[in-house]
Order: structure tokens, then C-alpha cells, then sequence
């Protein structure tokens, strides 16, 4: 997540963020005046999914050490708010999510105010969703220690209605608002992980309300289990700071090197073409010296998002090292390769936002279909009509071909 205000989102944005926030607080003003918020017990529900909230967070932070705000870790908070759904009136929900949200922002997670206030308003219309789900199912009654079946199978369905909706929600904010302003968000959302990870939260959360139900004073047993859920929230999110570039949020080249050579293999086995790139942006070190450090790393920045915006879906792209960077192509035969290396040459050249003038020079190395050649010698090739770019200029795209003792008989 980006570090805007909500004035510099799109107006559709802003529009779309706004009417959440009303619509979750208009829903639960009218939860109070058609039900009220209930008694004592209910006061002292709400209290204790605030204080497992608490607990969860803490445990999180002492899991997730000095590492918690750049890898933007998973603190469970839907868990509380499916769990308000299943034992307090639902304008409870109203109080336990900004609580919980409240306290995980002054605990130091504090993306821009504005998404944070959103996506607890997320929070709070998936949980009057499920509350109606529930509602329509055993109207008037609550969450019980009922031995029904039926009562399982509809909290399943709650918890698949409470899932729908609050990734409905965040898939249309990361579609409104600016693409690199959302760019975590999209990739969260597009892992599958991440619905088990969530799947599992709102199931420890409907723990927590059974056993709140049955045994309130053996609420405690639950805490290995928040313990275990911040372990699972943290793999994906460990994961991708090891396979990530800091600088540029690119794939680091290994990774890269390790998925591309997997995918190699797979295009060859079908005879299908391929190709490698590197693109090295020409005399940074003397760009760096004018403008300074902290100018070049943000040009890295913006050549990394030229990069990852210019290529076609299916390409990939990892910083090298330094200030080169290695692309590669699937299903590009030479020709193609060679207007998608020349396409991000001109989109570096004829980039704004900067200072003073950045180009690059790119060489590209293609393997037709049929051919089998190895990604090591894909590289090499690569690497050598990048010299000959830098030797020729700087600022332009080569393709070199590959010699004929490094392509193995045709397939087929």
C-alpha cells in the first residue's frame, strides 16, 4: 500500500471508500434500532474479542520482529469480526472492529488512515452479510451450543458469505484506485493462500465465540492456536520478502532464474518459443553522481515499474543486480521479443517524474520453436548482445542469435 491521501485516489475511489464507510455505519445504527445492542453478557462479549484481538497482535509482534511493517503481516482481525456476527447484536460490530483496528494501528501498522478506516468498514458490511445469512437461516436466534448439524452447515455458509464480501470489497478498491498504489493488493488477492489463510482466521473465530458459548473460562487454551494462526499468516508474507527486491519490488534474480528455468523446460517439452532479455540503464553511476543516491534508487523504482507495466501478462522480470535487470518472454519468437525489448527501451527513455535523462540498453536473445537450448546459454547470448548495445552507443535494443552449437537437434 501506497502512503497517499484519499484526495490524491481517483474520484471513483474516494466516492466508492466514502459510501462503504456510510453504509457500515448506517447498517449498524439501524442493527441497533431493530435490535438493540442486548445486556451485561453481550458487553462483556465485545470486551473479550477486543482483548483476543489484543492478544493475537502482540503475538504477532513477537513473532514477527523487527520484520512486521515491510512485510505488511496478516493480524486476524476478521477473525473478531465474524466472531461479534456469531454472539453479540450486530451493532456490536460497529464498537469490536474499530476497537480492534484502533489498537493494531497504534501497535504500529499504519497504512494510509484512509484504507485503514476503509477496510474496517469492509470488516463491519461482511459481518452485517453474514449476519443476515445467519438471520434468514434460524431467524431470532443466536449462535448456540446447539448439537444441530444444520447449525454447522450454516456457519459454513455465513463464513463463505463473510469471505465473498470482504474480498468483493477490497478486489473493487484495488481496481479503483491507482494501479501502483495497489499493487500488494492485487497480488494478495490473487493467491489462494491468502482465502485459506482467511478461511482459517473466521474458523478461529467461531472457535473463539463456541467456546465463549460453552466455557467461557477455558478461553485461554485458545491462545496456542492464535500462535499457530500468526505462523500461517506469516509464511506467504516471509516468502515474498525473501523472493523480493526491496528496492524496486521485483522478483530477485535467483527466484527469477528458478521459476524462468522451470518454465523453460515445460515451453520446450511443447515446441514452443521463448526468449531472455537484459535491459542495464546506461551510465547510472554517473546519474547517481549527479543527482545523488536517493535520486537513483527512485529512478530504479520507476524503471522497475516501466518494466513490470510495459511487459505482456505472462512475462516476468527480476532485478539482475545493480542497475540491470533480466526479462523473460514465453511464447516470443524473435520478432516478438525484439518489439517488446524495444517498447521498454522507449518507455525508460520517455519516462517523466525524473531528473535529468535515463536511458537504457537492451540485448535479447530468442529461441524459436523446437529448438532446446538451456537458459544458462539463453543468458549468455543475452548478456553478449547487451555489450554489443553498449558498444554500439548505448540506448538501443540487439538481438543476437544463438550460435549453432549451443541449439540442440529440433524436437518432433
Amino acid at each position: 500500500m501506497g502512503d497517499s491521501d484519499l484526495a490524491t485516489a481517483p474520484l471513483v475511489c474516494q466516492v466508492y471508500i466514502r459510501a462503504t464507510i456510510a453504509a457500515a455505519i448506517v447498517g449498524c445504527v439501524a442493527a441497533y434500532l431493530i435490535e438493540g445492542i442486548g445486556g451485561r453478557r453481550d458487553a462483556a462479549g465485545a470486551l473479550v474479542l477486543v482483548v483476543a484481538s489484543v492478544l493475537n497482535v502482540e503475538i504477532a509482534r513477537y513473532l514477527e520482529g523487527r520484520q512486521r511493517v515491510a512485510q505488511r503481516p496478516h493480524k486476524a482481525l476478521s477473525a473478531w469480526a465474524f466472531a461479534c456476527v456469531l454472539l453479540l447484536p450486530p451493532a456490536w460490530l460497529i464498537v469490536v472492529v474499530p476497537a480492534c483496528y484502533a489498537h493494531t494501528w497504534w501497535r504500529g501498522l499504519r497504512p494510509p488512515l484512509w484504507k485503514w478506516v476503509g477496510s474496517a468498514a469492509f470488516l463491519v458490511l461482511a459481518g452485517l452479510a453474514a449476519e443476515l445469512t445467519l438471520g434468514v437461516a434460524h431467524p431470532g436466534q443466536r449462535f448456540s451450543s446447539s448439537s444441530d448439524p444444520r447449525q454447522a452447515v450454516v456457519l459454513l455458509v455465513s463464513q463463505g458469505v463473510f469471505l465473498a464480501v470482504e474480498g468483493g470489497l477490497f478486489f473493487l478498491v484495488s481496481r479503483l484506485n491507482h494501479a501502483a498504489d495497489e499493487q500488494w493488493l492485487k497480488e494478495t488477492l490473487a493467491r489462494p493462500s491468502f482465502y485459506a489463510t482467511e478461511a482459517g482466521m473466521l474458523a478461529i473465530g467461531s472457535l473463539t465465540a463456541l467456546v465463549w458459548v460453552l466455557a467461557p473460562w477455558f478461553l485461554f487454551l485458545l491462545l496456542p492456536a492464535f500462535g499457530l494462526l500468526q505462523q500461517a499468516a506469516l509464511h506467504e508474507p516471509m516468502r515474498t520478502l525473501a523472493r523480493t527486491d526491496a528496492k524496486t519490488g521485483l522478483l530477485r534474480y535467483e527466484p527469477w532464474r528458478h521459476d524462468t528455468a522451470y518454465e523453460v523446460e515445460q515451453l520446450m517439452n511443447h515446441s514452443r518459443p521463448w526468449a531472455v532479455a537484459f535491459v542495464d540503464l546506461d551510465n547510472f553511476k554517473q546519474y547517481n553522481d549527479t543527482y545523488g543516491h536517493l535520486a537513483g534508487d527512485e529512478a530504479l523504482g520507476a524503471v522497475a515499474e516501466i518494466l513490470r507495466s510495459g511487459l505482456r501478462a505472462d512475462d516476468t522480470v527480476s532485478r539482475f543486480g545493480g542497475e540491470e535487470f533480466a526479462v523473460f518472454l514465453p511464447d516470443a519468437d524473435a520478432a516478438t521479443a525484439h518489439k517488446v525489448a524495444e517498447r521498454l527501451r522507449l518507455d525508460i527513455a520517455h519516462r517523466t517524474g525524473l531528473p535529468g535523462r535515463l536511458t537504457a540498453s537492451v540485448g535479447v536473445a530468442a529461441v524459436e520453436a523446437g529448438q532446446q537450448v538451456e537458459l544458462a546459454v539463453a543468458l549468455v547470448t543475452a548478456d553478449r548482445a547487451l555489450y554489443d548495445a553498449k558498444a554500439a552507443g548505448r540506448d538501443q535494443t540487439v538481438s543476437a542469435a544463438l550460435r549453432a552449437q549451443d541449439v540442440e537437434a529440433p524436437v518432433g
